[in-house]
């Protein structure tokens, strides 16, 4: 058993090196944990509230506005096919398929 515990000088200087490192990430663990953000003032978490009701009501009505341009768009670009009388379908044009190789069967 005595053998076990028997450490050379460098040993025992690593190994007070390693505790000191633990126990600074210990200390500096709970100092981050200590500086969590308090609660915002209640005057202004009502604002903020407000605030983001005021950005969500703003987005969506940009959000109504752009598909109402691009449906009007569409539409124009539909008539003004027809108008011309010169109709040209592009040919869809599909990627030829991958070639597969055998499966080997065991």
């Amino acid at each position: 058993m005595k053998e076990f515990f028997k450490m050379t000088r460098h040993q025992r200087m690593g190994t007070i090196v390693i505790l000191v490192i633990i126990a600074v990430l210990l200390v500096g663990a709970v100092g981050v944990r200590q500086c969590r953000p308090r609660s915002a003032d209640p005057l202004l978490e009502k604002d903020i509230r407000q605030f983001e009701a005021q950005v969500d009501s703003v987005m969506s009505l940009s959000n109504d506005n752009a598909a109402r341009t691009r449906h009007v768009a569409k539409e124009d670009r539909h008539k003004t096919r027809k108008k011309n009388g010169k109709a040209k379908d592009k040919p869809s044009k599909r990627p030829a398929p991958r070639k597969m190789d055998p499966v080997p069967s065991f």
